[in-house]
Parts: structure tokens; sequence; C-alpha cells
């Protein structure tokens, strides 16, 4: 195409640029699900890409929301290798072992190899503490040499 420029020159009232341009619509990483869920103690994030074109890999960030005017502080939790260039979809699994119950919070920066980043949306999951203590009768007795005691431990998520 051309760009024609006017100016108030005399001589060249009128000046004919021609234009190149190349109109891309690729998506580096094509992010169709992104889940949390609280599975014993652990909060198990799970991904799919339908796409991916130059993916070197995603940080798993993490940050535990704070009541402070809803203020977050990221800290990367892990790197999660991409498969570069793919048109299949990508399923992906991380494990979080979370110790201290609270609000968390997630979200995904997928890098390019050239250095390009982009970030997912944040998901939110709430880590309780203990529900319900058990205290299992202790076996086969107390005066034996030794003894065997059972606790459980539920715990729940929101």
């Amino acid at each position: 195409m051309d760009m024609v420029i006017t100016s108030n020159d005399p001589l060249h009232s009128e000046i004919i640029v021609p234009i190149a341009m190349k109109i891309t619509s690729i998506v580096p990483v094509e992010l169709s699900s992104f889940t949390a869920e609280n599975v014993d103690g652990e909060v198990v994030l799970k991904w799919q890409t339908a796409t991916e074109t130059n993916n070197q890999g995603f940080e798993v960030e993490r940050s535990q929301k704070l009541n402070v005017k809803s203020q977050t502080d990221w800290a990367k939790i892990s790197f999660v290798e991409g498969k570069g260039t793919t048109t299949e979809m990508t399923e992906y699994i991380y494990k979080d072992k979370i110790i201290n119950p609270g609000n968390y919070v997630y979200r995904l920066k997928q890098i390019d190899f050239d250095g390009t980043v982009s970030y997912s949306d944040e998901i939110e999951i709430d880590i309780t503490g203990p529900k319900e203590f058990t205290l299992y009768q202790n076996y086969p007795n107390p005066f034996n040499p030794s003894t065997t005691i059972n606790l459980l431990c539920l715990l729940t998520a929101k």
C-alpha cells in the first residue's frame, strides 16, 4: 500500500511513500484452561494449551492474598518446560505443597524463546486448617515395649 503525505512545501505538496505491512494473528500460546484444586494438602494446578508457538515454558507464581488493600507479592515457585511449537493440545500439571492455611492466588508467566512474556488470568484457592482431628486407640496395648497410635486429620478447601 502507499501512504500519501501532504505538506505545506510549495514544491512537494504531496509525497507518496510505499509501505509494506505484514499482519499476523499468531498467539504464542493459546491457553484453554487453568484450574486449582486442593487434593490431600496439595494444591494441584492443571492447565491446558490448544496450540503453542515458540514456547520455552511457564513460571508458576504464587501469592498469599493479604488483607491489606488486596496487595499481592508474587513469588516464582517452579518452572515447567513448554513444548516449543505444537498444534496439538498439551496438558500440564504442577503440585504445590501448602503448609499454612490461607487464601492463595496463582498465575502462569508464559515465556517465549525470544524472552517475550505474558501472564495468565489469576486463580484463587482458599486452604483452611484441619476440619477434624481423630486420635485412634493404641494397639496392641501400652504395656508392650512398642505401641502404634493412628491420627487422622481431614483438611478442607473452598
